[in-house]
């Protein structure tokens, strides 16, 4: 039997897997930018007015830490930024000037809504909903992420499904990742500018696709060592620590 406070966030999750999957039959219909324009639009509506306003949730946008705490939680992803984003960037921009359109309506729409949902919205709702212990928040950090990574079946209708399931469960060790990065820095802006130089960058050196590559070994130990550090930035010594903080 679920307890009380995990009852809402199945709720969310939930919704969001039956919105996103149950809509993409559509996209046989509509021009594909078309569609993932007007399917964001719906999910923000929904999840502003059955969450956000309803509940009266307010997210974190202004850092709690200093500026060099800050960077010493997120070095990893400020590496990631450098020596792989940069170089994507730079030949996206070199070879493919015509998907910056796409590209960028893309990544806006995925670097915002996603985080929104999934980092700002999934974690202040945990919170309000009683979440006062190390188990509880962790238990919300899971949920979130299997979620975020689930949200991810549906593309299989335009990738093959291994490549599908790849991109599931690295977008959970992603998403376990970023909701580190929240706890830890008390903002959304550290989640949401990185989520959105990703996404732009791999999609314009794509030339605009959106399909997702095939799982390698080293991808897979890659992003588990990630989804490891983003366990041990919530190691439970530091996040007992941060709770009564992040929820001041």
């Amino acid at each position: 039997m679920l307890e009380r406070h995990q009852q809402p966030l199945l709720s969310m999750g939930v919704l969001l897997l039956v919105i996103n999957l149950g809509l993409r039959p559509l996209a046989e219909f509509l021009p594909e930018m078309l569609y993932y324009v007007l399917k964001s639009v719906f999910l923000a509506l929904v999840f502003y007015l059955g969450f956000h306003r309803r509940l009266g949730l307010k997210l974190s946008f202004r850092p709690r830490t200093s500026f060099w705490e800050q960077l010493s939680v997120s070095w990893l992803l400020v590496v990631y930024l450098l020596f792989i984003v940069l170089p994507l960037l730079v030949i996206g921009l070199s070879h493919y000037p015509q998907a910056i359109w796409d590209a960028l309506v893309s990544a806006l729409v995925a670097g915002f809504l996603e985080e929104y949902i999934c980092r700002g919205l999934f974690l202040q709702m945990a919170f309000q909903a009683g979440n006062r212990s190390y188990r509880q928040v962790m238990w919300a950090v899971f949920l979130s992420s299997l979620f975020f990574g689930l949200a991810h079946l549906s593309n299989s209708l335009i990738q093959p499904m291994s490549h599908t399931l790849f991109q599931v469960y690295y977008a959970f060790a992603l998403g376990v990742y970023f909701c580190a990065l929240v706890i830890r820095t008390g903002s959304l802006w550290w989640v949401i500018v990185p989520h959105f130089l990703m996404d732009f960058s791999v999609i314009l050196a794509a030339n605009g696709s959106k399909a997702s590559g095939g799982p390698t070994l080293l991808g897979i130990m890659v992003w588990f060592l990630i989804l490891l550090i983003g366990l041990y930035l919530l190691r439970e010594k530091k996040l007992e620590a941060l709770i009564k903080e992040f929820l001041s």
